[in-house]
C-alpha cells in the first residue's frame, strides 16, 4: 500500500514473506522484490530525495 502526504510517501506490504524469506532469517536473507518496477522506482528516487530511506 502507498499512502501519499504532503511531506512523504509510506510504502507498507500487508501481504506475506516471499522468496524463502520467513521470520527467522529476515535480517540475513537477501532482499527479494515482488515488483522489479516499484523497487527500480525506489533505488532512483532515493538518488534524488535526501531523506529517502527504509524503515
Amino acid at each position: 500500500m502507498l499512502k501519499q502526504y504532503k511531506d512523504k510517501l509510506i510504502l507498507t506490504n500487508p501481504g506475506q514473506f516471499i522468496g524463502g524469506i520467513t521470520e527467522k532469517n529476515i535480517l540475513h536473507h537477501p532482499p527479494v522484490a515482488r515488483n522489479d518496477h516499484l523497487m527500480d522506482l525506489c533505488f532512483r528516487a532515493r538518488r534524488h530525495l535526501p531523506q529517502v530511506r527504509q524503515h
